[in-house]
């Protein structure tokens, strides 16, 4: 009989698509693994993945039973802001890595990249706290670089383009667009963009639609705002035109949202995991760059010549835009094989 592993799960919970992803991605591949979220207030997330054995615990229970663990993954992709408060974090981290170290149990970081980040002491910190774990794989070569002599930090592909699933070869909806849309004003990097942003994706929305295309309009993250960005957008149309406009919001329902998501024709990605899920899906596709993390990705995988940066969202020619769109995509294969390398150092403690 098998051992029963146990592992900690220090990860985003916020019903955001691209993180869930992460989260089914690694629960799907090791059946043999008692699964604990540290200190999830998402009540949703054991429900979600009811029969992967997943639970949830606090600090509290933690000190109780540390011994018991094998080991913590911090999954995630941009796990490593420097926020205002990022400190608080940054013990958070501490906290559970000291005392799993001392008892020589085995801490990995998977799917992430670092930054963005404005001071040398958040960088120094990190190099500092990645000295007691045991595997990093970054999926961009810029944080990979910045980690270089570090001899326990990888580089592979973004977890999600080895995602699989029943509709990677279903039939496209024909003369369809989906629109990946994002809430700016809780960003403050971002904010002062959010109403020419809001103003295009209208401008979009109508364009299309009177050159005969089906418009969805998808959120990622209810938590986030998306939903309210989406209202936003709606709330500049006239009847005629939101008619005619579909909305797909993601509330935990991975397999539903995906379904809808994979059936389309072109793809405008915000989002990062709605570029990268395009690729998965073999959609054309057109970037609004928001993150150098997306940017990475693109020229990382050799897909970075039509994009158009957020700041100069207003300077988008629609028209010029579906002309670039087209053929926009590569046959990610070789991508996909690569990404399973995140699990590679993973998959020789927890053997089946």
């Amino acid at each position: 009989m098998s051992k029963k592993y146990k592992m900690l799960v220090f990860a985003y919970c916020e019903t955001n698509l691209g993180d869930d992803l992460f989260l089914k991605m690694l629960f799907e591949r090791y059946e043999n693994v008692e699964w604990y979220i540290i200190e999830s207030k998402n009540d949703l997330i054991t429900k979600m993945f009811n029969g992967y054995h997943v639970n949830t615990i606090t600090r509290k229970d933690f000190i109780k039973k540390v011994h018991k663990f094998d080991g913590m993954i911090n999954i995630g992709g941009s796990i490593f802001i420097q926020t205002r408060r990022w400190y608080g974090l940054y013990l958070k981290r501490l906290f559970y890595t000291l005392p799993l170290k001392v008892i020589n149990k085995k801490i990995f970081i998977l799917g992430a990249n670092f930054g963005p980040y404005k001071s040398n002491i958040f960088l120094k910190a990190y190099k500092f706290y990645m000295k007691f774990v045991d595997d990093v794989c970054f999926r961009e070569d810029y944080s990979h670089k910045l980690f270089s002599n570090n001899s326990k930090v990888r580089i592979a592909p973004d977890i999600v383009f080895g995602y699989q699933d029943q509709y990677l070869n279903e039939k496209k909806k024909k003369n369809t667009l989906g629109i990946s849309i994002m809430n700016l004003k809780n960003r403050d990097n971002l904010k002062d963009y959010h109403s020419s942003y809001i103003e295009k994706m209208s401008e979009l929305v109508k364009y299309s639609i009177d050159h005969n295309l089906e418009v969805y309009l998808y959120s990622f993250c209810e938590e986030e705002g998306d939903e309210e960005a989406i209202n936003d957008i709606i709330s500049t149309l006239s009847k005629e035109y939101v008619e005619k406009v579909n909305i797909v919001n993601y509330r935990g329902e991975i397999n539903q949202f995906l379904k809808e998501f994979s059936s389309m024709e072109l793809m405008i990605s915000l989002r990062f995991h709605s570029f990268i899920l395009s690729q998965v899906y073999g959609q054309d596709v057109f970037p609004i760059v928001y993150s150098r993390k997306t940017l990475n990705t693109m020229e990382d995988i050799g897909l970075g010549e039509y994009y158009i940066d957020l700041e100069d969202i207003n300077s988008l020619e629609i028209e010029n835009m579906f002309n670039y769109i087209k053929n926009n995509s590569i046959d990610i294969n070789e991508i996909s094989k690569l990404s399973t390398e995140h699990f590679r150092i993973l998959d020789t403690l927890i053997k089946e």
